[in-house]
């Protein structure tokens, strides 16, 4: 009488039983590859969790945003105390607008077509301090050292928009200043020095009015990317990614070390 073992998958009660498998996954054989699984797994996870952070951190900002938005504008004058959190917060402003003295922002867009903003200095009713006011874009073809043709109201003025932060250069970086007229970014203590006049510590971006003529230069809503983004689906696809790990390292040493046999005999 001789006897063969060979592969079967007939029923359970023919199968032999499998090791535990949580002492296979802790044996000497397995231990090191179950060691960098979990570590792997934690990894994952831990992105997961630090998604879900950037989420909250999305929506406080977005709750501190609607919450300026939605303040009461402030009244920019000569004695105004700034706010470091006043970024994106409304506010109003009178004055008179020195258009001698205004520069453009090279590489701003309008609908991808590139051209510059027209930052006009206001001298605040009643005090020397000057609000520099971001009146809008105009096309790069049009820029040149003449810009009197977008000026427009003259003497004591009302205007209204954001309060924005000052967008210095940064430190060591030599500025060929005032070339043409034209600057890369809202450096408002580099405006200052310049014009040797005191400048506010934020500009005011005006934004379009129902009713205003389509005129130049053109006013832009502000993007406010008030989304939350794509941060809770980016969350599970790590915890996903990390279950799968486990999962797939689960059923691949099970598979190993499960080996069924059927006894086969024959005379």
């Amino acid at each position: 009488m001789t006897a063969r073992a060979t592969p079967s998958s007939e029923t359970p009660s023919e199968l032999q039983a499998s090791p535990n498998l949580l002492r296979v996954l802790v044996s000497r054989r397995w231990w090191p590859a179950t060691i960098l699984i979990l570590l792997g797994m934690a990894g994952l996870a831990q992105l997961g969790f630090w998604q879900l952070d950037r989420l909250e951190w999305r929506r406080g900002m977005n709750t501190q945003t609607l919450a300026r938005l939605n303040a009461s504008p402030v009244a920019v004058t000569g004695d105004t105390v700034w706010e470091a959190d006043w970024h994106d917060r409304q506010a109003v402003a009178r004055g008179v607008l020195d258009y001698r003295n205004q520069v453009g922002i090279k590489n701003r867009f309008y609908k991808e077509e590139a051209g510059i903003h027209l930052l006009t200095p206001m001298r605040l009713e009643g005090s020397d301090l000057l609000l520099m006011v971001d009146r809008g874009w105009i096309p790069q073809a049009w820029v040149s050292d003449d810009w009197s043709q977008y000026d427009e109201d003259e003497g004591l003025v009302e205007v209204r928009g954001l309060l924005q932060d000052a967008n210095p250069h940064p430190p060591g970086t030599e500025v060929d200043t005032m070339s043409g007229g034209l600057l890369h970014r809202e450096d408002l203590e580099l405006l200052g020095r310049v014009l040797g006049q005191d400048v506010a510590p934020m500009f005011l971006l005006l934004q379009p009015v129902e009713g205003d003529s389509q005129g130049w230069p053109r006013r832009q809503p502000k993007d406010l990317h008030l989304s939350e983004g794509n941060h809770l689906s980016y969350a599970i696809q790590w915890f996903l990614f990390s279950l799968i790990l486990g999962v797939g390292y689960v059923f691949m040493v099970r598979k190993r070390t499960h080996r069924p046999v059927e006894v086969e005999r024959t005379v």
